[in-house]
């Protein structure tokens, strides 16, 4: 359930791009938005608290523009999760939690 209307959004922004999550906390799936204003080679993973990589979102080149993601929760008994976007030499993170 990603249209949780009591949570709001973690919004960051990077330079050009801004980076949100939602809901958060988060039962089973969590919607990931990117927005940038220029075409840049992006990767959006998820790991654990210790770094281990739980799931690679997408990589690959996105246009400049709007971009959805959905990442589900495979269940494997963690509650904090870390998004990590890397684009255009940057890199951003934002702590995921699940309900």
């Amino acid at each position: 359930p990603c249209t949780d209307d009591k949570s709001a959004p973690v919004v960051e922004i990077m330079d050009e791009l801004s980076v949100s999550a939602y809901p958060v906390p988060f039962e089973d799936q969590c919607r990931i938005d990117l927005s940038s204003q220029s075409d840049a080679y992006t990767i959006i993973r998820i790991t654990d608290m210790l770094g281990r990589e739980v799931e690679k979102v997408y990589e690959g080149k996105l246009s400049a523009g709007e971009h959805h993601f959905t990442w589900s929760n495979a269940g494997d008994g963690n509650s904090v999760f870390i998004l990590q976007v890397f684009s255009n030499g940057n890199v951003k993170t934002l702590k995921l939690l699940t309900e």
